[in-house]
């Protein structure tokens, strides 16, 4: 399938205002019930808009703002376009192109490679200067046909995993273990060689658990020892241990091109809800339960 079949050019439009983004979102959805009768419009879609908004974040880093409304009794998917002059400002992100999206409550995969494709075509700068160098809506949707953009028809790993994930090296301490899982407020790490390759991955229950006896570890409950300090003991190996001593190396990992079914499958196989995705023996980024949670059941 093509991006461009699912485009109206009624529906890309410049904004030629310094507006904010909810106010833009407000216009959109007078755009788009002016021209289609949807079962749910006006100040209510409008609304289910700055709903989801809230609930996740839909900006993403190079500029781009896709919010997703997955609507009832809708059997279509609709995709308003809106191009600022200039880049707005919103909590401090800055956006230059806004995809509004709203599909019926099965079309998660199809949302999600939407996303994907958009995101692809908008990683060169050159896809920014080509739309902003046209005149209105049809130039736009001309410019879009020639670069031909395909929506997958699968949804795979890559489509949502953690790219260039935080990574640790196997000789690091464990004290910049920890301040890594502080610092960007993750439980788990995955861990490559002087090389860059793969080898395994840390988290944070093994990081506690250097401040226990191993003899601790036989006992049923620990219910004795209130007055024993376990991060004593901790505190004394952070700049001694190192991640190589305590990393696991998983008998499994995730591929960019294994399905979404087959990433919740290995989980629940495994017991596991972290997974470090592998091409070609390097970190090629990350996904937990929690992303397909988010990005596919309740994207």
């Amino acid at each position: 399938m093509k991006l461009i079949s699912l485009l109206d050019p009624k529906l890309i439009y410049f904004e030629e205002d310094d507006l904010p983004k909810h106010e833009i979102y407000r216009y959109m959805v007078d755009k788009i019930c002016k021209f289609y009768k949807l079962p749910q419009c006006g100040k209510e879609l409008y609304e289910l808009i700055l709903k989801r908004d809230a609930e996740a974040p839909t900006v993403y880093p190079n500029g781009l703002d896709i919010p997703h409304v997955r609507l009832d009794n809708f059997n279509d998917t609709l995709i308003c376009i809106c191009i600022p002059r200039r880049p707005i400002t919103d909590n401090g992100q800055t956006i230059r192109l806004i995809c509004l999206i709203l599909t019926d409550k099965t079309s998660a995969k199809l949302y999600l490679n939407i996303v994907s494709a958009i995101v692809r075509a908008s990683k060169s700068e050159d896809f920014f200067t080509k739309l902003l160098n046209q005149k209105d809506g049809n130039e736009v949707y001309n410019i879009l046909k020639e670069l031909n953009l395909a929506v997958k028809e699968d949804l795979t790993v890559k489509d949502i995993m953690t790219v260039e994930p935080i990574v640790i090296k196997e000789t690091a301490t464990l004290k910049e273990m920890g301040d890594l899982l502080s610092g960007h407020n993750i439980t788990n790490l995955p861990v490559i060689n002087e090389a860059g390759y793969f080898v395994g991955e840390v988290n944070i229950l093994q990081y506690l658990k250097v401040g226990l006896p191993d003899y601790l570890m036989m006992l049923d409950n620990l219910l004795f020892l209130k007055s024993y300090e376990p991060f004593e003991t901790l505190y004394e190996q952070e700049e001694k241990v190192l991640v190589k001593t305590i990393m696991t190396k998983p008998e499994h990992v995730l591929n960019p091109d294994n399905s979404i079914i087959e990433a919740v499958f290995k989980m629940l196989q495994t017991n596991r809800r972290f997974f470090t995705v592998v091409q070609e023996g390097k970190v090629a980024g990350t996904i937990t339960a929690m992303d397909i949670f988010r990005k596919v059941v309740r994207s």
